[in-house]
């Protein structure tokens, strides 16, 4: 492995992990710590339940992630932005630094957007549609935080909005960074190295070169 996807994998997963951080901390000073939404003192059962939540939320993104690879003419500027930036920087990676990635990117997106954004606003937003607007406000800056195009901001605020959903059904952090990190880590191993998927024009160009 290069040097460089060493320096990228080591900044990749402090900068996802540090996201979590940074929320507890605001948090905390905004006296809205999102922290304890994780439950992490639940008894053993409850964890495992809330464990097997998130395994089982991941499985719907992962079957609508193979239907779109196996349309090759649908959503084609969203598939080349996909192969040509996204893909490009964790190929060469090994399965266990994809997977710390992910692990962090669960825990750091999901600790800021519906930990800090959703589960602060659902505290100050005293009102019948308070929940609901949280998971808006939360999932649209979810999907602007991803922007690649618009159509990759539209659907990450989709899977923001699938996210706040399953939060707020659970009462628990949990759930989401399970399904979040799990998606992310079967989705890079599938799109990266699964023999035989349906390649766009964009992956037979050569790999970017990280600086």
């Amino acid at each position: 492995m290069t040097r460089s996807k060493q320096r990228f994998a080591a900044v990749a997963f402090t900068f996802e992990a540090g996201l979590g951080l940074v929320a507890i901390l605001i948090g905390r000073g905004m006296g809205v710590d999102p922290l304890p939404l994780m439950r992490l003192s639940q008894p053993t059962a409850e964890f495992a339940t809330s464990a097997l939540w998130g395994i089982a939320a991941a499985l719907p993104l992962l079957l609508g992630l193979v239907i779109l690879d196996r349309q090759p003419n649908l959503l084609a500027d969203f598939k080349q932005r996909v192969t040509t930036i996204v893909l490009p920087m964790f190929t060469g990676l090994s399965v266990v630094e994809i997977a710390a990635i992910s692990a962090a990117a669960g825990f750091g997106e999901e600790m800021l957007f519906r930990g800090l954004v959703q589960g602060g606003l659902q505290t100050w937003l005293d009102q019948p549609l308070g929940s609901e607007i949280a998971i808006a406000i939360a999932a649209v800056a979810f999907g602007l935080c991803h922007w690649l195009n618009a159509t990759y901001a539209v659907l990450a605020t989709g899977v923001g909005i699938y996210f706040g959903v399953l939060f707020v059904m659970t009462g628990d952090l949990i759930p989401p960074m399970i399904a979040h990190g799990l998606y992310d880590f079967v989705a890079i191993l599938y799109l990266t190295r699964m023999p035989g998927r349906p390649k766009t024009p964009a992956e037979n160009l050569p790999e970017r070169k990280l600086p």
